[in-house]
């Protein structure tokens, strides 16, 4: 393990006064080596973190904390889901969002292009939910059978969770949008919500409730970009981004209790109407803190920026407040910044958006922003 002319010193990956063998340091990190090195691996370069695994580069997400180390999963195979007998040709099972309760005992994915085998209907669209009672099984091990929700007044062309689903925290409520209803107002949309009383329960034997906007105009197209639930699924947000022109709006539904159904015709409209270029609210879907304290949305702008706007309040008993506008300073039109939607943090102080277009190193090589709420500045 000696090096140089008079081997007074440690060859690479050797350290110590008699040139001991460092130990693998993985892929980022180095060995503290030489003569008066003391072997322990440090992060290399610009990686950060207690597994060195979290770049500082300028064109990288700054660090927000020490990560999980997922190595371990690199070797273990996936589970897939989906194989049934209820698969078809074209369903685009999971072209929105998939979404997993707290526990990781319940998964939920939408094919928006599921037509029933009974009749000549086409694209009604479906949810399918996959159990387990712990963590230790597989999916599939309990339930052979997946289960499928759809709207028993479903039309063709409405394409039941388009946007993805969503999941109370528990499992024991799901939520997907209908964005292209063919009852009047055409194309107005109406969101589904099934809910059980307890995990053993199958959603198929509830009723769902239809949630849609009593003040919605044809083409509104609410929920297409998916749908958002608060932790105890007591909030349901879904936006209508061609509503008021293209202007766009937010809707919310709350309720004290998981005892009670949402009302359709009871609910909130948030509206950004700071800019005359700027549309399409919600167009990548809105979301809920799990903490029902924070939501936000994307907004689309033809000259200038787009925008991410975000809505607060301190008790879920209070209403929301004047929105607040958030934004890439280096961003230009065209970035579609939160097109794809937007995360947030479970108290809703950290929210996160990708500009997918953004010529950040390269051309359209894309980003994701990163914000604090509380002092609402870009990381």
């Amino acid at each position: 393990g000696w090096s140089g002319s008079s081997c007074d010193a440690c060859a690479a990956g050797f350290f110590g006064s008699n040139c001991i063998a460092c130990q693998g340091c993985g892929d980022y990190r180095v060995c503290e080596n030489n003569v008066v090195g003391s072997g322990k691996c440090m992060c290399d370069k610009t990686f950060r973190s207690v597994f060195c695994d979290c770049s500082v580069d300028e064109f990288m997400i700054p660090c927000l904390s020490s990560r999980l180390k997922w190595k371990s999963f690199e070797k273990s195979s996936s589970i897939q889901l989906g194989k049934s007998e209820f698969a078809q040709e074209l369903d685009l099972l999971g072209l929105g969002r998939p979404a997993i309760s707290a526990n990781g005992l319940v998964i939920a994915a939408a094919s928006p292009n599921y037509a029933k085998k009974d009749n000549l209907s086409y694209r009604i669209g479906a949810v399918l939910i996959w159990e387990r009672k712990s963590t230790s099984e597989e999916f599939g091990e309990t339930r052979e059978k997946g289960q499928v929700l759809w709207d028993p007044e479903g039309r063709d062309g409405e394409e039941l969770g388009r946007g993805g689903v969503a999941l109370s925290a528990n499992g024991l409520i799901v939520a997907a949008a209908a964005p292209y209803t063919n009852k009047e107002p055409q194309y107005g949309g109406a969101i589904l919500v099934w809910e059980r009383e307890r995990i053993d329960v199958a959603f198929q034997s509830s009723s769902s409730t239809k949630l849609y906007n009593p003040e919605g105009k044809a083409d509104d197209c609410l929920g297409e970009g998916g749908v958002s639930f608060s932790a105890d699924g007591c909030i349901l947000v879904g936006a209508a981004f061609e509503h008021a022109n293209s202007v766009g709006a937010v809707l919310i539904w709350e309720r004290n209790s998981t005892k009670v159904k949402f009302t359709p015709s009871v609910f909130v409209k948030l509206m950004a109407l700071n800019g005359k270029e700027e549309k399409y609210l919600g167009s990548g879907g809105p979301i809920i803190s799990a903490n029902g304290l924070v939501v936000a949305a994307n907004r689309r702008a033809n000259e200038g920026t787009d925008k991410v706007v975000v809505w607060t309040r301190s008790k879920t008993i209070e209403a929301f407040s004047k929105a607040i506008y958030l934004n890439e300073p280096k961003g230009s039109a065209g970035d579609c910044m939160g097109c794809g939607g937007l995360s947030i943090s479970a108290n809703g102080l950290v929210l996160a958006a990708a500009s997918v277009y953004d010529d950040g190193k390269t051309e359209s090589s894309g980003s994701v922003l990163v914000w604090d709420i509380a002092s609402t500045s870009s990381r």
